[in-house]
Protein backbone atom coordinates (compact mmCIF):
# COMPACT_ATOMS: atom_id res chain seq x y z
CA UNK A 1 0.00 0.00 0.00
CA UNK A 2 1.27 3.45 -0.94
CA UNK A 3 0.98 6.43 1.35
CA UNK A 4 1.92 9.76 -0.23
CA UNK A 5 3.69 12.28 1.99
CA UNK A 6 5.39 14.40 -0.65
CA UNK A 7 4.29 17.94 -1.49
CA UNK A 8 3.87 18.45 -5.22
CA UNK A 9 3.31 21.42 -7.44
CA UNK A 10 0.21 21.62 -9.60
CA UNK A 11 0.10 18.81 -12.13
CA UNK A 12 3.37 17.17 -11.03
CA UNK A 13 3.00 13.34 -11.18
CA UNK A 14 4.34 10.92 -8.63
CA UNK A 15 5.11 7.54 -10.30
CA UNK A 16 5.17 4.43 -8.13
CA UNK A 17 5.46 0.72 -8.86
CA UNK A 18 2.15 -1.01 -9.51
CA UNK A 19 -0.21 -1.91 -12.33
CA UNK A 20 -3.30 0.19 -11.66
CA UNK A 21 -3.57 3.92 -11.27
CA UNK A 22 -5.62 6.08 -8.95
CA UNK A 23 -5.78 9.83 -8.60
CA UNK A 24 -5.67 12.11 -5.61
CA UNK A 25 -6.55 15.77 -5.49
CA UNK A 26 -5.98 18.35 -2.80
CA UNK A 27 -9.14 20.41 -2.81
CA UNK A 28 -11.36 22.17 -0.31
CA UNK A 29 -14.34 20.06 0.69
CA UNK A 30 -17.71 21.02 -0.75
CA UNK A 31 -21.07 20.06 0.65
CA UNK A 32 -24.17 19.50 -1.49
CA UNK A 33 -24.71 23.23 -1.97
CA UNK A 34 -21.12 24.04 -2.93
CA UNK A 35 -19.92 25.96 0.12
CA UNK A 36 -16.35 25.35 1.29
CA UNK A 37 -16.17 24.20 4.90
CA UNK A 38 -12.40 23.51 4.82
CA UNK A 39 -12.69 19.96 6.17
CA UNK A 40 -10.78 17.00 4.81
CA UNK A 41 -12.98 14.74 2.71
CA UNK A 42 -12.29 11.39 1.15
CA UNK A 43 -14.85 9.13 -0.47
CA UNK A 44 -17.59 10.58 1.70
CA UNK A 45 -15.55 10.30 4.92
CA UNK A 46 -13.71 12.85 7.01
CA UNK A 47 -9.98 12.18 6.83
CA UNK A 48 -7.60 14.03 9.12
CA UNK A 49 -4.22 12.47 8.33
CA UNK A 50 -2.23 10.33 5.94
CA UNK A 51 -2.51 7.39 8.32
CA UNK A 52 -6.32 7.49 8.18
CA UNK A 53 -6.06 7.84 4.42
CA UNK A 54 -3.86 4.74 4.20
CA UNK A 55 -6.35 2.86 6.37
CA UNK A 56 -9.15 3.91 4.02
CA UNK A 57 -7.24 2.57 1.00
CA UNK A 58 -6.45 -0.70 2.77
CA UNK A 59 -10.13 -1.18 3.55
CA UNK A 60 -11.50 -0.24 0.13
CA UNK A 61 -9.14 -0.94 -2.77
CA UNK A 62 -6.16 -3.05 -3.77
CA UNK A 63 -2.63 -1.58 -3.75
CA UNK A 64 -2.31 0.97 -6.51
CA UNK A 65 0.03 3.40 -8.14
CA UNK A 66 -0.88 6.89 -7.08
CA UNK A 67 -0.63 9.96 -9.29
CA UNK A 68 -1.09 13.31 -7.66
CA UNK A 69 -2.68 16.06 -9.71
CA UNK A 70 -3.10 19.11 -7.52
CA UNK A 71 -5.31 22.00 -8.47
CA UNK A 72 -3.89 25.41 -7.48
CA UNK A 73 -5.28 26.68 -4.17
CA UNK A 74 -4.70 29.58 -1.85
CA UNK A 75 -1.76 28.85 0.46
CA UNK A 76 -4.01 28.83 3.50
CA UNK A 77 -5.82 25.77 2.08
CA UNK A 78 -2.73 23.72 1.25
CA UNK A 79 -2.08 21.51 4.24
CA UNK A 80 0.05 18.40 3.52
CA UNK A 81 -1.80 16.60 6.33
CA UNK A 82 -5.12 16.82 4.50
CA UNK A 83 -5.86 14.68 1.46
CA UNK A 84 -9.19 15.83 0.23
CA UNK A 85 -10.61 13.77 -2.63
CA UNK A 86 -9.97 10.20 -3.70
CA UNK A 87 -10.81 8.91 -7.17
CA UNK A 88 -10.19 5.20 -7.86
CA UNK A 89 -9.41 3.60 -11.17
CA UNK A 90 -12.21 1.66 -12.84
CA UNK A 91 -12.61 -1.45 -14.94
CA UNK A 92 -14.71 0.01 -17.75
CA UNK A 93 -16.70 -2.16 -20.15
CA UNK A 94 -15.52 -1.68 -23.74
CA UNK A 95 -18.91 -2.55 -25.25
CA UNK A 96 -20.45 0.21 -27.34
CA UNK A 97 -24.08 1.23 -26.79
CA UNK A 98 -26.33 2.87 -29.36
CA UNK A 99 -27.54 6.40 -28.63
CA UNK A 100 -30.18 7.96 -30.86
CA UNK A 101 -29.68 11.68 -31.31
CA UNK A 102 -31.43 14.46 -33.21
CA UNK A 103 -31.20 18.22 -33.42
CA UNK A 104 -34.52 19.46 -32.10
CA UNK A 105 -36.25 22.56 -30.76
CA UNK A 106 -39.12 23.17 -28.40
CA UNK A 107 -41.47 22.94 -31.36
CA UNK A 108 -40.14 19.68 -32.79
CA UNK A 109 -39.16 17.58 -29.76
CA UNK A 110 -42.62 15.98 -29.50
CA UNK A 111 -42.17 14.45 -32.94
CA UNK A 112 -38.87 12.95 -31.78
CA UNK A 113 -40.52 11.48 -28.66
CA UNK A 114 -43.32 9.97 -30.75
CA UNK A 115 -40.81 8.47 -33.15
CA UNK A 116 -38.77 6.93 -30.35
CA UNK A 117 -41.84 5.40 -28.71
CA UNK A 118 -42.95 3.99 -32.07
CA UNK A 119 -39.65 2.10 -32.31
CA UNK A 120 -40.51 0.41 -29.01
CA UNK A 121 -44.15 -0.24 -29.91
CA UNK A 122 -43.80 -4.03 -29.64
CA UNK A 123 -42.47 -3.74 -26.08
CA UNK A 124 -45.34 -1.46 -25.04
CA UNK A 125 -47.94 -3.60 -26.81
CA UNK A 126 -46.91 -6.63 -24.75
CA UNK A 127 -47.12 -4.76 -21.44
CA UNK A 128 -50.02 -4.52 -19.03
CA UNK A 129 -48.58 -1.59 -17.09
CA UNK A 130 -46.12 1.27 -17.68
CA UNK A 131 -44.32 3.41 -15.10
CA UNK A 132 -43.14 6.82 -16.32
CA UNK A 133 -40.32 8.43 -14.33
CA UNK A 134 -39.98 12.17 -15.02
CA UNK A 135 -37.49 14.45 -13.27
CA UNK A 136 -39.56 16.36 -10.68
CA UNK A 137 -37.08 18.36 -8.64
CA UNK A 138 -39.16 21.24 -7.31
CA UNK A 139 -41.81 23.69 -8.43
CA UNK A 140 -39.36 25.23 -10.89
CA UNK A 141 -40.39 24.76 -14.53
CA UNK A 142 -38.47 23.13 -17.38
CA UNK A 143 -35.51 22.73 -17.74
CA UNK A 144 -35.23 22.18 -13.98
CA UNK A 145 -37.94 19.55 -14.34
CA UNK A 146 -39.11 17.42 -17.27
CA UNK A 147 -40.74 19.43 -20.05
CA UNK A 148 -44.56 19.06 -19.77
CA UNK A 149 -44.67 18.70 -23.56
CA UNK A 150 -42.48 15.60 -23.37
CA UNK A 151 -44.62 14.02 -20.65
CA UNK A 152 -47.81 14.95 -22.54
CA UNK A 153 -46.47 13.32 -25.72
CA UNK A 154 -45.58 10.13 -23.83
CA UNK A 155 -48.97 9.88 -22.12
CA UNK A 156 -50.80 10.63 -25.38
CA UNK A 157 -48.90 7.83 -27.12
CA UNK A 158 -49.52 5.35 -24.29
CA UNK A 159 -53.25 6.14 -24.35
CA UNK A 160 -53.38 4.23 -27.62
CA UNK A 161 -52.55 0.98 -25.79
CA UNK A 162 -54.46 -1.07 -23.24
CA UNK A 163 -51.99 -0.42 -20.43
CA UNK A 164 -52.33 1.09 -16.98
CA UNK A 165 -50.01 4.07 -16.58
CA UNK A 166 -48.58 5.71 -13.47
CA UNK A 167 -46.22 8.69 -13.32
CA UNK A 168 -43.98 9.01 -10.28
CA UNK A 169 -40.86 10.60 -8.80
CA UNK A 170 -39.43 11.71 -5.46
CA UNK A 171 -38.80 15.49 -5.48
CA UNK A 172 -35.56 16.93 -4.12
CA UNK A 173 -34.79 16.09 -0.49
CA UNK A 174 -34.88 19.77 0.52
CA UNK A 175 -38.07 20.50 -1.40
CA UNK A 176 -40.48 17.64 -0.79
CA UNK A 177 -44.15 18.50 -0.80
CA UNK A 178 -46.22 17.32 2.13
CA UNK A 179 -49.85 16.94 1.25
CA UNK A 180 -52.44 14.21 1.23
CA UNK A 181 -50.46 11.08 0.27
CA UNK A 182 -47.59 13.42 -0.52
CA UNK A 183 -49.42 14.77 -3.53
CA UNK A 184 -47.58 17.14 -5.87
CA UNK A 185 -49.42 20.52 -5.89
CA UNK A 186 -52.29 20.92 -8.31
CA UNK A 187 -50.58 23.85 -10.01
CA UNK A 188 -47.38 21.97 -10.86
CA UNK A 189 -47.02 21.77 -14.69
CA UNK A 190 -46.48 18.00 -14.68
CA UNK A 191 -49.43 17.49 -12.34
CA UNK A 192 -51.65 19.39 -14.78
CA UNK A 193 -50.51 17.14 -17.63
CA UNK A 194 -51.28 14.01 -15.61
CA UNK A 195 -54.67 15.32 -14.56
CA UNK A 196 -55.54 16.10 -18.18
CA UNK A 197 -54.81 12.46 -19.09
CA UNK A 198 -56.49 11.00 -16.01
CA UNK A 199 -53.15 9.50 -14.94
CA UNK A 200 -52.05 9.31 -11.31
CA UNK A 201 -48.94 11.27 -10.33
CA UNK A 202 -47.29 9.72 -7.27
CA UNK A 203 -44.78 11.37 -4.94
CA UNK A 204 -42.52 8.39 -4.21
CA UNK A 205 -41.13 10.11 -1.12
CA UNK A 206 -44.44 9.44 0.63
CA UNK A 207 -44.75 5.78 -0.38
CA UNK A 208 -43.19 2.54 0.79
CA UNK A 209 -39.47 1.89 0.45
CA UNK A 210 -37.65 -1.36 1.20
CA UNK A 211 -33.95 -1.91 1.83
CA UNK A 212 -32.13 -3.61 -1.03
CA UNK A 213 -28.63 -4.97 -1.44
CA UNK A 214 -26.75 -2.96 -4.08
CA UNK A 215 -23.28 -2.94 -5.66
CA UNK A 216 -20.33 -1.66 -3.59
CA UNK A 217 -21.77 -3.29 -0.47
CA UNK A 218 -24.53 -0.70 -0.14
CA UNK A 219 -27.92 -1.36 1.43
CA UNK A 220 -30.38 1.38 0.54
CA UNK A 221 -34.16 1.88 0.85
CA UNK A 222 -35.70 2.11 -2.62
CA UNK A 223 -39.28 2.67 -3.75
CA UNK A 224 -41.31 -0.50 -4.26
CA UNK A 225 -43.60 1.09 -6.84
CA UNK A 226 -41.58 0.84 -10.10
CA UNK A 227 -40.94 -2.90 -9.68
CA UNK A 228 -44.64 -3.63 -10.01
CA UNK A 229 -44.74 -2.39 -13.63
CA UNK A 230 -43.95 -4.28 -16.82
CA UNK A 231 -42.29 -1.37 -18.64
CA UNK A 232 -40.46 1.64 -17.22
CA UNK A 233 -39.77 4.82 -19.19
CA UNK A 234 -37.46 7.54 -17.86
CA UNK A 235 -37.68 11.20 -18.93
CA UNK A 236 -34.57 12.96 -17.59
CA UNK A 237 -33.23 16.41 -18.46
CA UNK A 238 -29.53 16.95 -19.15
CA UNK A 239 -28.13 19.60 -16.77
CA UNK A 240 -25.02 20.62 -14.89
CA UNK A 241 -24.97 19.59 -11.24
CA UNK A 242 -23.17 21.22 -8.32
CA UNK A 243 -22.18 17.97 -6.62
CA UNK A 244 -22.07 15.50 -9.51
CA UNK A 245 -20.98 17.78 -12.39
CA UNK A 246 -23.77 16.48 -14.64
CA UNK A 247 -27.21 15.02 -14.10
CA UNK A 248 -29.19 13.06 -16.67
CA UNK A 249 -30.35 9.50 -17.23
CA UNK A 250 -28.23 7.81 -14.54
CA UNK A 251 -29.01 10.25 -11.75
CA UNK A 252 -32.72 10.36 -12.60
CA UNK A 253 -33.05 7.00 -10.84
CA UNK A 254 -31.86 8.70 -7.63
CA UNK A 255 -35.44 9.84 -7.08
CA UNK A 256 -36.35 6.26 -6.15
CA UNK A 257 -34.24 6.49 -2.99
CA UNK A 258 -35.90 7.17 0.35
CA UNK A 259 -35.87 10.88 1.20
CA UNK A 260 -33.89 10.61 4.45
CA UNK A 261 -31.29 8.34 2.84
CA UNK A 262 -30.97 10.78 -0.04
CA UNK A 263 -30.41 13.65 2.37
CA UNK A 264 -27.72 11.68 4.22
CA UNK A 265 -26.01 10.78 0.95
CA UNK A 266 -25.80 14.44 -0.01
CA UNK A 267 -23.94 14.94 3.26
CA UNK A 268 -21.46 12.22 2.29
CA UNK A 269 -22.72 9.03 3.95
CA UNK A 270 -22.47 6.81 2.02
CA UNK A 271 -20.58 8.11 -1.01
CA UNK A 272 -23.13 9.81 -3.26
CA UNK A 273 -21.36 8.87 -6.50
CA UNK A 274 -21.33 5.17 -5.64
CA UNK A 275 -24.93 5.43 -4.44
CA UNK A 276 -26.20 6.97 -7.66
CA UNK A 277 -24.37 4.36 -9.72
CA UNK A 278 -25.54 1.43 -7.60
CA UNK A 279 -29.18 2.51 -7.80
CA UNK A 280 -28.95 2.84 -11.59
CA UNK A 281 -27.50 -0.66 -11.79
CA UNK A 282 -30.48 -2.28 -10.06
CA UNK A 283 -33.31 0.10 -10.99
CA UNK A 284 -33.25 -0.25 -14.75
CA UNK A 285 -35.62 1.30 -17.26
CA UNK A 286 -36.63 -0.08 -20.64
CA UNK A 287 -36.23 3.28 -22.33
CA UNK A 288 -34.65 6.66 -21.56
CA UNK A 289 -35.57 9.83 -23.46
CA UNK A 290 -33.02 12.48 -22.52
CA UNK A 291 -34.01 16.10 -23.14
CA UNK A 292 -31.08 18.36 -24.03
CA UNK A 293 -32.94 21.02 -26.00
CA UNK A 294 -32.68 23.42 -23.08
CA UNK A 295 -30.34 22.93 -20.14
CA UNK A 296 -29.04 24.55 -16.99
CA UNK A 297 -25.40 25.50 -16.62
CA UNK A 298 -23.59 25.91 -13.27
CA UNK A 299 -26.24 24.09 -11.20
CA UNK A 300 -29.24 21.77 -11.51
CA UNK A 301 -31.80 24.33 -10.33
CA UNK A 302 -32.20 28.06 -10.81
CA UNK A 303 -32.54 28.51 -7.04
CA UNK A 304 -29.03 27.06 -6.67
CA UNK A 305 -27.55 29.27 -9.37
CA UNK A 306 -28.49 27.37 -12.55
CA UNK A 307 -28.37 29.41 -15.77
CA UNK A 308 -30.62 28.50 -18.68
CA UNK A 309 -28.95 27.73 -21.99
CA UNK A 310 -29.93 26.25 -25.34
CA UNK A 311 -28.33 23.01 -26.58
CA UNK A 312 -30.85 21.88 -29.18
CA UNK A 313 -30.69 18.07 -28.95
CA UNK A 314 -32.85 15.11 -27.96
CA UNK A 315 -31.32 11.72 -27.18
CA UNK A 316 -32.79 8.29 -26.53
CA UNK A 317 -31.70 4.75 -25.82
CA UNK A 318 -31.67 1.91 -23.34
CA UNK A 319 -28.25 2.56 -21.77
CA UNK A 320 -28.31 5.47 -19.27
CA UNK A 321 -24.51 5.62 -18.94
CA UNK A 322 -24.01 5.89 -22.70
CA UNK A 323 -26.71 8.56 -22.91
CA UNK A 324 -25.08 10.66 -20.21
CA UNK A 325 -21.66 10.16 -21.79
CA UNK A 326 -23.00 11.48 -25.09
CA UNK A 327 -24.90 14.23 -23.31
CA UNK A 328 -21.80 15.33 -21.42
CA UNK A 329 -19.96 15.80 -24.71
CA UNK A 330 -22.79 18.12 -25.80
CA UNK A 331 -22.80 19.99 -22.51
CA UNK A 332 -19.09 20.76 -22.82
CA UNK A 333 -19.87 22.85 -25.90
CA UNK A 334 -21.68 25.37 -23.72
CA UNK A 335 -19.71 25.19 -20.49
CA UNK A 336 -16.02 26.10 -20.65
CA UNK A 337 -15.45 24.99 -17.06
CA UNK A 338 -15.76 21.31 -18.03
CA UNK A 339 -14.09 21.28 -21.45
CA UNK A 340 -11.00 19.53 -20.04
CA UNK A 341 -13.07 16.67 -18.63
CA UNK A 342 -14.47 13.53 -20.24
CA UNK A 343 -17.24 11.18 -19.14
CA UNK A 344 -14.89 8.79 -17.24
CA UNK A 345 -13.88 11.78 -15.10
CA UNK A 346 -17.45 12.03 -13.80
CA UNK A 347 -17.41 9.82 -10.73
CA UNK A 348 -20.98 8.55 -10.73
CA UNK A 349 -20.76 7.71 -14.44
CA UNK A 350 -17.46 5.87 -13.99
CA UNK A 351 -18.89 3.94 -11.05
CA UNK A 352 -22.07 3.19 -13.03
CA UNK A 353 -20.04 1.68 -15.86
CA UNK A 354 -17.92 -0.19 -13.35
CA UNK A 355 -20.90 -1.85 -11.64
CA UNK A 356 -22.72 -2.79 -14.84
CA UNK A 357 -25.31 -0.04 -15.22
CA UNK A 358 -24.12 0.67 -18.77
CA UNK A 359 -21.20 1.61 -20.98
CA UNK A 360 -19.32 4.88 -21.26
CA UNK A 361 -18.63 4.11 -24.91
CA UNK A 362 -21.38 4.85 -27.37
CA UNK A 363 -22.26 5.04 -31.04
CA UNK A 364 -24.29 8.09 -32.04
CA UNK A 365 -27.09 7.27 -34.47
CA UNK A 366 -28.88 10.07 -36.29
CA UNK A 367 -32.49 9.34 -35.39
CA UNK A 368 -33.88 10.80 -38.61
CA UNK A 369 -31.17 9.21 -40.73
CA UNK A 370 -29.97 12.47 -42.22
Amino acid sequence: MVCVTKSLSAGEPLALNSASVSFLFILPRFNGFGQDDRCAWLGGQNVASYSSFAHFLNQNIAPATVCVDLLPLDEEYVNPELLKVFKPSFAIDDEMSDVYIAMESAGTKSEFVQGVLARYADLIAQAHSVFVKPNIVSEEPYPTTTDPRVLDTVLTYLSGYKVSVTVGDGPAYDYSWRGEEGAVPQGHPLRRVCDAHGVKLVNLNQREHVKRELPYGLTLPLSVIPDSFDVKISLPVLKRHITCTVTGAVKNQFGLLDLSARSAMHRGTPDIHKGIAAIAAVERCNLFILDAVETLLVAEEVRHGGKKAFLGYMLAGTDPVALDSAGFDLLKRRDRSITDKSAPDILHLAYAADCGAGSLKHTLIDFWGE
